[in-house]
């Protein structure tokens, strides 16, 4: 099953796949959570909580406020969330008296040995989900348990079928879930601890935090474990490194480890064993330190005499045990109180085994061999203590931690190592030693220290792979999909069209009626005008007796014309009430329609996502080709969408009112240049000349001033129209650029994103297009151009040639589906989008070629033969050269037949007519309709047809003839048998009478 992550993530991480039974037993888990969320649990009594709350003593009010939360009212699944070291254990411990002073039963449970004894150091008894497993075949949980399932994040998927499983089939029982989501995950595939803190921060479950650190003594130690948790880790690597709790030698890796060895032995010597602890990812990092640690203390006499050796974890030396060793048991030996995890200090060796005094079941002696076995599973029975891995060591708790720093720390596992000790802890950076030359790779030349940061910048996946599964959503919106429109298909009947028919018919009747009235009228009217003398003649008689019969047919035609009509309108009123029965329910149910549009969108937007991720994986094809090309197509419009909302682009009109307003203000200077003269005439004009004024000189001056003021005034108005226009256009351009610089980053993430689908298709195209010819029944709008693909090796890489340029076509218009039953070009790349005035070069090109498509492919079966391309030598060509030879050849054919030339069964091409000669004595050959002549110019062997052009030269005496033609000698126009002697000229081939 294909699991796809967000795809911001997905340019770093590899594809995922999850197999189809893991994601069964993932909805069973889920589907029991949703099973608790809605069972609700009564409370625990109040007065019993505050009982217990003041038994337990010293708690903090966020420590209350949690107890309460866990004992109040609501469904059956309750969680406490909260770092390492925040005091869920002792609080949990108050909740778990408070229920078991109501009668319900409490049980713990962890994945590990150290975290049920974290619940046993409390007083809760507890056991691991393994035993819970065995112990559920004889004997299920009594009713209205109280189960506390402690350090949640190493709960495997697994395990949490089995937990959520046996509480959701017990009366009464609750589940709570301890622990942190940002620390070590489970080993095997897991995500309950995400589920339960999504189900918590939605409001689903009652889930309490605590606030208050209670392990860490020094603040800038929890200041730092703080940034580490939030997903900052160099900002915590930073703080540590500042206060001294960071370490790198400058010599080597292993001068590091020296260094750290010593230091744990040094706070061995002053907390004591049991109080301290050194901390690796893996167990042969564990058994390194182990061993550098115990060579430190056994020069100063901590662990001496006589000792015993037994299998480790890798394949290096034994480990031995001697007096003063701490061990670690990773199997259960047999006695009471020892389990996988239990520690202890080696007393005494002697010919029985080893004598520890382990710390929570006194002393035990260990057999031989027990102490020189192995597990089932090919693992060490125990190990030393002075080294452990982190994720043995989470849930426990110690004066002095130190960590050995390695590439393989993540973000969690960090964290996790970090926050074990009371006081701050010692973290020792390495780096892998280059041990070998790996192929010409670059070097890692980072520090030790930018190593780990790197490891701990790691946030590994810790949900549950339904989070990463896309047919969850499609699932969940599909179903209600299908339930709108499960109501929409129960319409009532939508009476639009017959009511219209109804309505006409009942207007028809009336008008029946009317005129059924009016003969009625005249008939009556025509036997009232009989008098009563009229019975005397037979005429008269006859008359009457016509007259009462139209009468009779009146009053027949009449009752019919009302009966009609009362039967259209009793149709047209049940009709209108059903209208209005349809039209209630539309209106009630528009919202539906809505909705659908919108679930459809979203399911668009949820699978171009989905899409985009795998693609990114390098997995295009992860959810089918359909999904891809619909995934491209809606980024491409949603692109299109924001290329349509920016304002529309003014340089060009901002340029061009910049020329005109520059025009117009040189008219307005030129105009008021004008008025000014003008004034300066009419001055002149208006001056006394030998005691005489010029009166028409002055009106005329006055009137080119007037005349100048006017052109003045209509120059200003078209300089303010001018400038009115720029301002708008350079006040379009500033909303462009803005709206350029708002949107830039979609549109580039768009961009990009159309651009990976564009080369995911093209990628693909070619497997996809080899997929579909090898189908049993290839696809119809393929077969509607080109036929069945052939079996010819060369028509069929022209056939591949010409589906693969109509599979192109189809990755980037989606307009073009739909069309199969229309045939021919239409049902390959659909009908052309604009009118035919308009250019559309695209789909002109691509249709020119698919009319001749099948001529094409049977070129290209001859183009094959004559060539002598074998099959393997045909796949070895590209689709590209074999198709362009191909339309090169059919063409040609194509010109032969307009020309007159007919196909001569494989001897070349025959005219259709007798055989003219030229004055030079070259044979030519008529070209119906044409005032031109045909001659043969060149036969190259490697030609797979024969080239003619009009009125060309003659072939040179010598040249070879084209294969199966006939020879004749020079002069002579008649046909000769093949190879009758060598050539002098060329000769046409036999001719036949024109059809």
């Amino acid at each position: 099953m294909r699991l796809v992550p967000d795809t911001n993530e997905a340019r770093r991480r590899p594809p995922q796949w999850l197999t189809v039974a893991h994601r069964a037993l993932e909805n069973t888990v889920l589907d029991h959570l949703g099973t608790l969320v809605d069972t609700p649990v009564a409370a625990v009594a109040p007065d019993l909580v505050e009982q217990a709350l003041v038994a337990e003593g010293r708690l903090g009010p966020d420590q209350e406020a949690a107890v309460r939360a866990l004992c109040g009212p609501g469904p059956a699944l309750r969680s406490l969330i909260s770092p390492g070291g925040y005091g869920k254990t002792t609080a949990v411990h108050a909740g778990a008296a408070a229920a078991t002073a109501a009668g319900r039963p409490v049980l713990g449970l962890a994945t590990t040995n150290q975290a049920v004894a974290g619940l046993r150091s409390v007083g809760i008894s507890a056991t691991t989900i393994a035993r819970l497993r065995l112990d559920l075949a004889d004997r299920p949980l009594a009713p209205g348990t109280v189960v506390i399932l402690d350090e949640v994040s190493q709960v495997s998927t697994r395990d949490a079928a089995v937990v959520v499983g046996a509480v959701v089939n017990t009366p009464g029982a609750q589940l709570w879930c301890l622990g942190d989501p940002r620390q070590s995950q489970a080993v095997g595939a897991g995500g309950l601890a995400a589920e339960v803190a999504r189900l918590g921060e939605a409001g689903f479950i009652p889930a309490p935090a605590l606030v208050v650190n209670r392990r860490q003594r020094d603040a800038v130690d929890r200041m730092a474990l703080a940034e580490l948790r939030a997903g900052h880790a160099g900002a915590s690597q930073a703080i540590r490194t500042e206060a001294g709790w960071e370490h790198e030698e400058d010599d080597t890796p292993l001068a590091t480890r020296e260094a750290m060895a010593e230091a744990v032995a040094a706070d061995v010597e002053s907390h004591g064993a049991a109080n301290v602890a050194a901390l690796a990812v893996s167990h042969a990092d564990c058994e390194d330190i182990a061993d550098r640690i115990r060579a430190r203390l056994a020069a100063a006499g901590t662990i001496d005499g006589e000792s015993l050796t037994g299998p480790g974890w890798g394949s290096g030396a034994q480990p031995s045990y001697a007096r003063g060793d701490r061990v670690l048991l990773h199997t259960k030996p047999g006695p009471a109180g020892l389990h996988n995890g239990s520690t202890g200090t080696v007393v005494a060796v002697d010919d029985h085994g080893l004598r520890i005094a382990f710390d929570t079941a006194g002393e035990v002696t260990l057999a031989q061999a027990f102490v020189a076995g192995r597990r089932r599973d090919g693992n060490p029975n125990l190990s030393h203590a002075w080294c452990r891995t982190v994720e043995g060591a989470q849930g426990g708790t110690w004066e002095a931690v130190h960590l050995l720093g390695t590439a393989s720390l993540d973000a969690l596992v960090g964290y996790t190592g970090q926050s074990r000790g009371r006081a701050p802890t010692h973290t020792w950076n390495t780096r892998p030693l280059a041990v070998a030359d790996h192929g010409g790779q670059l070097a890692d030349e980072r520090s030790a220290t930018e190593v780990v940061l790197g490891g701990l910048s790691r946030e590994p996946v810790t949900t549950f792979a339904a989070a990463d599964d896309p047919w969850i959503v499609h699932a969940r919106l599909s179903a209600e999909r299908d339930e709108h429109l499960g109501v929409l298909a129960g319409a009532p009947p939508d009476p639009g069209r017959s009511l219209d028919q109804e309505r006409a018919r009942a207007e028809r009747d009336v008008r029946i009626l009317t005129r059924a009235n009016e003969e009625l009228e005249r008939a009556e009217a025509r036997l009232g005008a009989f008098g009563p003398l009229s019975g005397l003649r037979r005429s008269a008689r006859a008359e009457r007796s016509q007259a009462e019969q139209a009468l009779t047919q009146a009053r027949d035609r009449l009752d019919a014309a009302r009966a009609n009509r009362r039967v259209s309108e009793h149709r047209v009123g049940e009709l209108e009430a059903a209208a209005a029965r349809r039209a209630r329910f539309d209106a009630d149910n528009a919202w539906r329609v809505e909705r659908i549009a919108a679930i459809d969108a979203e399911l668009n937007r949820h699978w171009a996502t989905a899409t985009l991720a795998a693609v990114r994986q390098d997995d295009p094809l992860a959810f089918g080709i359909e999904r891809l090309r619909a995934a491209r197509a809606t980024y491409a419009a949603d692109l299109d969408a924001y290329r349509a909302s920016l304002p529309p682009d003014s340089t060009g009109i901002a340029a061009e009112a910049k020329r005109q307003l520059a025009a117009r203000e040189q008219d307005l200077r030129e105009a008021r240049y004008g008025v000014e003269d003008r004034r300066r005439q009419l001055a002149m004009a208006s001056e006394r000349h030998f005691g005489r004024r010029d009166k028409g000189g002055v009106v005329a001056a006055r009137s080119a001033l007037q005349r100048a003021e006017d052109a003045a005034a209509s120059a200003v108005d078209a300089e303010r129209v001018a400038r009115l226009r720029l301002d708008d256009a350079l006040s379009n351009e500033r909303r462009r650029t803005k709206a350029l610089a708002d949107t830039e980053p979609q549109r580039v993430e768009l961009t990009e994103a159309v651009a990976e689908f564009d080369a995911a298709l093209d990628d693909t195209r070619a497997a996809r297009v080899a997929d579909l010819a090898a189908e049993a029944i290839v696809p119809a709008h393929l077969v509607a151009v080109l036929g069945e693909p052939p079996t010819d090796p060369g028509a069929r890489q022209a056939w591949s040639g010409l589906a693969g340029r109509i599979e192109s076509y189809r990755d980037r218009h989606p307009e073009a589906f739909g069309h199969e039953g229309d045939g021919d070009v239409m049902a390959a790349i659909g009908p052309r989008q604009v009118e035919r005035w308009m250019s559309d070069p695209e789909w002109d090109d691509l249709a020119g070629q698919l009319r001749h498509g099948r001529a094409v492919v049977a070129a290209a079966s001859e183009l094959a033969g004559a060539m002598g391309v074998g099959p393997g030598q045909a796949e070895a060509l590209s689709w590209s050269e074999v198709l362009d030879q191909a339309v090169a050849l059919a063409q040609a054919h194509s010109r032969m037949a307009q020309r007159g030339l007919e196909r001569d069964g494989g001897l070349g091409w025959a005219c259709s007519g007798p055989v003219i000669r030229t004055p030079s004595g070259v044979p030519t050959w008529p070209v119906p309709g044409r005032r031109r002549s045909v001659s043969v110019v060149s036969w190259p062997d490697q030609c797979c047809y024969h080239h003619f052009r009009t009125r060309g030269p003659a072939k040179s005496p010598g040249a070879p003839s084209p294969p199966g033609w006939a020879q004749a000698p020079p002069g002579d126009a008649s046909p000769t048998t093949p190879g009758a002697g060598p050539p002098a000229a060329p000769s046409p081939p036999p001719c036949r009478p024109a059809r």
